[in-house]
């Protein structure tokens, strides 16, 4: 028999502790040294280098299982134990499951030596011990809250197992396990799904072109429409163990399906009764339906069907209605703002006139899958489109004509009106006339002031219902402006003891960027409405500028007989007036008001009025209006001492011999020296040879125009390129822009106007030279 060797006793010890996993550990329970094996070490993942001390041991168990392994420790050490689970962190801050057991050592009179104890790591065992509990939670979870229903029945039809979630049906698992399947299908669907069962047996396979759907009988006695899923397990010898269903619950399924179906049934009898034609073309633009309406082009669906729409489209639409296809087809969403017309040819021979109406039908995929059009007979459309080209054609023609009659309409009316209010003037300034001629004198000019109110007015109001008003912002000196329109009215107001008076705001800009002819044709008819109808009292013209909207308002007041509520309504419409008696008292052509309508209208403002009877009234008009740095043509100021025309030369352009007659006396009459052109051609050569201080030409010359001839000479060279060149016109509110002019005097001509005109224009010439020598 081999002597016992310790040594290799220690060794066949560590072989089988390595083998088992197994590490065991040794303390003296006096003064608790401890003693580790190898796979001690191993197992906490230290050094076995490291001589181990009690503390030392205990800092490695998870924080949560300390006080009860410190708790049995105290129990090891008074001769008691108890195998214990533990988790312990390693240094690399792995957590290792170990599972251990303790012993004692006892000394002679029963008093514990030491303890000793094992060690095994049960990481892997405790880590599938949690994951398959985990799993049953989570496959509990799933079942209890699934929506389907998992039925298991054996050969014989009788239900062994099913799932919480047949509770959502009125019926509780224990309820139905034990009786037959068979029993909770509805008569009308059982020898179907019976006879799918027999041949789920037989061949061990589902039927997947079978109807899977099918209805079951709820606790409360209705039924529910379910899908089923089922799959047979089987015997070795192949017999049937039992069959698996799955059941779904479709019945919001099935219901949309025929509510679909009869939605589809129900479209499709509208199609079939349609007047539209519509067409249903695949991905390869082939009609694979046409409606019966189709019948109307001379053609059944038969005939159309199978064939590709551009067929039908005349040679001369049939691009289009291509590239309409390909962009359809290739999943864009239909721009309804584009009109798909075409002219398509019936069986006949002859075309219609047809608008589609597509729908793109999309495929899950997000790809189109086929077009759906309705094509609807538009031939009277187009028909009624092309005589309203050709009447747009005409009106425009006309509107060209009445525009070219209007022209020379103020032309021919307000030229001989200059002539005869011109000389009336002349005449009427004679010194000699006795008492009987001057009031003649005196009638004959203001009948010519009222024929020519009357005219402005017609001409005036023609010229906004033709769109013609143009609206020529210039930098203005509004105050000045403002004191100019007041002045008109002194005398009248004089004549009736009225106070005349002209407010202006402290907050109003030095210059506005405005229209300066049209602001004046609006407040000289509010003011002279004013004068004309109050008696007594006063009249005030009021200017205020809201600085952060840039916002003129512009307000005549009055203490007049006031207007009724009724009848403001009446106010700013063309030939109206407030009632018959104002007509007869103070005449007029009803169209005053309207003009000014128009004309704030044209400026983007607005007017109105506040009033009521025996209380006066109130005329605004609100307008927009810039503030500007500096003053340009339009507004140049006029205060101050007049500029003399003494030996002031001026070129007076213009064919009409009583034009030129009248200005040859008014101007040599302020002292100028005049020189005279019939024509634009003449005057262009007179501009060349000699200087002169002012030229005045009219706009409605026989040969090249007057706007012709003024930038002829102002860009043509020779003396007067930089000299004032004023217009002279029948028709100012209509002329458009006169870049090359300085100033614009209307017929028939004011002798003070067109003094004025004049000596503003010389004014601004000083000032210009002034700025730059």
């Amino acid at each position: 028999m081999p002597k016992f060797d310790p040594d290799r006793a220690q060794r066949w010890a560590d072989m089988a502790e390595e083998l088992a996993g197994v590490g065991y550990w040794w303390m003296d329970a006096s003064s608790q040294a401890i003693h580790w094996s190898p796979n001690m070490f191993r197992i906490f993942g230290v050094d076995p280098a490291v001589q181990p001390t009690l503390d030392y041991a205990m800092q490695f168990v998870h924080e949560d299982d300390r006080a009860a392994a410190e708790s049995n420790l105290e129990i090891s050490l008074v001769g008691a134990s108890t195998p214990t689970e533990t988790r312990i962190v390693r240094p690399s801050g792995e957590i290792r499951f170990v599972e251990g057991r303790n012993g004692c050592e006892y000394g002679p009179k029963g008093d514990v030596l030491a303890v000793y104890g094992t060690v095994l790591d049960v990481t892997a065992r405790k880590t599938a011990e949690l994951a398959i509990v985990e799993s049953e939670a989570r496959y509990r979870l799933l079942a209890d809250a699934a929506s389907d229903v998992v039925l298991k029945v054996d050969a014989d039809d009788c239900i062994q197992y099913v799932s919480p979630s047949v509770r959502r049906f009125g019926w509780s698992p224990e309820s139905m396990i034990g009786k037959r399947g068979a029993s909770f299908i509805h008569p009308d669907d059982l020898e179907r799904v019976l006879a799918g069962v027999d041949r789920l047996k037989q061949l061990q396979v589902a039927n997947s072109g079978a109807d899977r759907c099918y209805r079951i009988r709820n606790g409360d006695g209705t039924y529910t429409w379910i899908e089923a899923s089922s799959s047979a397990i089987h015997n070795p010898d192949g017999s049937t163990l039992a069959v698996i269903c799955q059941l779904r619950d479709v019945s919001e399924r099935r219901a949309a399906s025929l509510a679909l179906a009869e939605s589809e049934a129900r479209y499709r009898l509208l199609a079939n009764h349609s007047t539209d034609i519509i067409v249903r073309l695949g991905r390869n633009g082939i009609i694979s339906y046409a409606s019966p309406s189709v019948e109307a082009l001379g053609y059944q669906p038969c005939d159309v069907v199978g064939r590709s729409t551009l067929d039908f489209v005349l040679p001369e639409d049939r691009e289009f209605a291509r590239r309409t296809i390909e962009d359809l087809l290739s999943g864009n969403e239909p721009d309804r703002t584009i009109l798909r017309e075409y002219r398509v040819a019936l069986r006949d021979g002859s075309h219609i006139w047809m608008e589609g109406n597509p729908t793109v039908i999309q495929g899950e995929s997000g790809n189109a899958v086929e077009v759906v059009t309705s094509f609807r007979n538009i031939t009277a459309r187009k028909d009624l489109e092309a005589r309203l080209v050709e009447a747009s054609v005409q009106a425009n023609a006309a509107a060209r004509a009445k525009a070219d009659f209007l022209a020379n309409m103020s032309h021919e009316l307000r030229t001989p009106l200059s002539a005869i209010l011109g000389f009336t003037r002349l005449l009427g300034a004679q010194t000699d006339l006795s008492d009987i001629v001057r009031h003649y004198v005196n009638r004959i000019d203001s009948a010519g002031r009222v024929l020519t109110s009357t005219i402005n007015d017609v001409l005036d109001f023609s010229r906004l219902e033709a769109g013609r008003i143009e609206i020529h912002r210039e930098s203005v000196a509004l105050t000045g402006l403002l004191e100019d329109i007041v002045g008109l009215f002194d005398e009248q107001a004089r004549d009736k003891n009225l106070n005349l008076a002209l407010r202006v705001s402290n907050t109003m800009p030095k210059t506005l960027l405005l229209d300066p002819t049209r602001i004046s044709q609006i407040l000289v008819n509010l003011l002279g409405n004013a004068v004309k109808f109050t008696d007594a009292g006063q009249i005030v013209l009021e200017a205020d500028f809201d600085q952060d909207l840039s916002q003129l308002t512009l307000a005549v007041s009055d203490t007049g007989p006031g207007i009724s509520k009724a009848a403001q309504l009446q106010l700013f419409q063309r030939f109206s007036q407030v009632d018959g008696s104002s007509a007869r008292s103070h005449g007029g052509t009803g169209l005053g008001l309207a003009i000014c309508k128009g004309l704030a209208s044209a400026m983007q403002g607005s007017i109105g009025v506040e009033s009521d009877v025996g209380q006066g009234a109130r005329f605004w008009i609100s307008i927009e209006a810039d503030p500007t740095g500096s003053t340009g043509k339009g507004a140049r100021d006029t205060a101050g001492e007049a500029v003399s025309l003494h030996d002031c030369r001026i070129l007076v352009v213009g064919d009409n011999a009583a034009d030129q007659e009248l200005l040859r006396k008014i101007l040599t009459g302020a002292g100028a020296t005049i020189s005279m052109s019939g024509d634009g051609a003449r005057a262009i050569q007179l501009a060349k040879l000699a200087p002169f201080d002012i030229i005045l030409v009219d706009l409605h010359l026989p040969d090249l125009g007057g706007i012709v001839v003024a930038g002829l000479i102002r860009h043509g060279g020779g003396p007067n390129v930089d000299i004032p060149i004023v217009a002279l016109t029948a028709e100012p509110a209509g002329v458009g822009p006169l870049t090359d002019f300085d100033g614009v005097v209307a017929k028939p001509f004011e002798i003070g106007a067109l003094v004025s005109a004049i000596e503003r224009a010389l004014k601004f010439e000083e000032a210009t030279l002034a700025e730059f020598t």
